[in-house]
């Protein structure tokens, strides 16, 4: 494998994280507005630093989430943690051998 191809992995993955956090946001618009609205009501059109910051931190970070008692979001949390370390991971690799 080329280090092209491990970056265009690595692109690919990033897009599918990107879209994981924004796939949440429209779930927590949907089922917990309150939540949504707290965290900057992050969406594609309305995606500025704060609010990404925030959604960011509170899928990473925060075990919030677990107060809702919503297995579908805290499916999707781990989900998208599990991808963001797939990433970092496929970086290190990429910068350990090429």
């Amino acid at each position: 494998m080329s280090g092209q191809q491990v970056s265009q992995i690595i692109g690919v993955l990033v897009i599918f994280y990107l879209a994981g956090l924004l796939g949440i946001a429209r779930y927590l618009k949907a089922k917990h507005p309150s939540v949504w609205q707290l965290l900057g009501s992050p969406s594609l059109l309305n995606w500025s630093i704060s609010s990404s910051l925030r959604l960011g931190s509170y899928v990473l970070f925060s075990g919030a989430h677990r107060q809702l008692t919503d297995q579908r979001l805290t499916f999707a949390i781990y989900g998208e943690r599990i991808l963001l370390l797939v990433v970092v991971l496929v970086i290190a690799y990429w910068k350990l051998y090429y």
